[in-house]
């Protein structure tokens, strides 16, 4: 429940009732304190003021009011949320749903006859390090140096594998964004096609002075082999 809707309700509580003013509705508690100065109250439930006019009142029964304000709460807690691959991940606190990602990444590959990829730990952290080291950059190119090979880097992991792809991008907003980027580039879209895949690694990297924001990798790679 909202917070002053919280504040409010205890105020009803403890009063037992809520007087509005006839006139504009607008809610009063009828507490001594909040009388006008002067005024007193009189038999008939009205406040007579210090020019001897009465003002109107209505009163709300307890439990009326109780069941207003609870249907008001829930009507505030079942209002629409963003879905998650449209939310903006480009500030501090975002966290990256990299399941929706891979559902996303699955059922495209589906669409293809290929099989579906599961997140992978070992994977998650290899494209968090380049993400990162993109943004402290603030260029995609860091990933083109030969010490930024994708299998090299799996391997330094402990991960090594036949088959791996790595696919980097900026100044997408959005898990929905990224994903149509990927889909749209030709050499991006081989590379979430890759036959024989079966894990994923995904990561962002936020860079807040750039005029890309978020840097993202994507790692693709087929089962580790056993040491």
């Amino acid at each position: 429940m909202n917070p002053s809707l919280r504040r409010l309700f205890k105020r009803v509580r403890d009063n037992g009732k809520l007087t509005m003013p006839a006139a504009n509705r607008e809610p009063t508690f009828a507490a001594i304190a909040q009388r006008p100065e002067g005024s007193r109250p009189s038999l008939d439930g009205r406040v007579a003021r210090p020019d001897g006019r009465r003002r109107m009142t209505t009163r709300i029964p307890f439990a009326a009011l109780t069941a207003l304000l609870l249907l008001a709460g829930c009507a505030e807690e079942r209002l629409p949320t963003v879905p998650t691959f449209y939310q903006h991940l480009d500030r501090p606190s975002a966290v990256l749903d990299t399941a929706t990602v891979a559902g996303m990444i699955s059922s495209y590959r589906a669409q293809q006859g290929l099989g579906p990829v599961v997140v992978d730990q070992v994977l998650e952290e290899v494209a968090t390090e380049q993400a990162r080291a993109m943004a402290a950059r603030d260029n995609v190119r860091v990933s083109l140096t030969s010490d930024r090979d994708i299998q090299a880097r799996l391997a330094k992991a402990g991960y090594r594998t036949d088959v791996a792809v790595e696919s980097v991008s900026a100044g997408y907003r959005t898990i929905a964004e990224m994903f149509s980027g990927l889909r749209e580039s030709k050499p991006q879209n081989e590379k979430l096609l890759t036959p024989g895949v079966t894990r994923i690694g995904i990561a962002i990297g936020y860079a807040p002075t750039s005029k890309y924001r978020l840097f993202w990798s994507v790692v693709l790679a087929g089962e580790p082999q056993q040491p």
